[in-house]
C-alpha cells in the first residue's frame, strides 16, 4: 500500500483457545443478540488490546493456542504478561507472518 502512496494498515488481534459459552440473550419480544462469554473470551480481549504496541500488525496468543498452532505457523514467545482479572501472569506469544 506504501508503494501507491496510501497509509499502511495495521491490525491487532487476541487469541485464547478453550471453552465458552455461547448463545442468544435478551428477549424475543426485544432485542436478541449472540454472545460468547468466558475466561477464554475475556483473554482474547485483554491480549488484543496489549497488541497495539508499536505501529505494526500483531497476533497475540495464549499457551494454548500456541500449542495448537505450532506445526503451521512461527511464534515468538513473549513471555509472562500480568492480565487484568487473573492472578498469575500469562505466558503469551505472538504469530509471526
Amino acid at each position: 500500500m506504501r508503494e501507491n502512496g496510501l497509509p499502511e494498515l495495521a491490525f491487532g488481534a487476541g487469541i485464547s483457545t478453550g471453552e465458552v459459552i455461547s448463545g442468544r440473550i435478551g428477549s424475543y419480544s426485544g432485542r436478541l443478540d449472540f454472545t460468547v462469554i468466558g475466561d477464554h473470551v475475556n483473554l482474547a480481549a485483554r491480549l488484543e488490546s496489549m497488541s497495539h504496541f508499536d505501529e505494526s500488525s500483531h497476533i497475540l496468543i495464549d499457551t494454548a493456542t500456541c500449542e495448537a498452532v505450532s506445526h503451521i505457523c512461527k511464534t515468538l514467545s513473549h513471555g509472562e504478561i500480568k492480565v487484568k482479572g487473573k492472578s498469575l501472569p500469562v505466558k503469551t506469544y505472538e504469530i509471526i507472518f
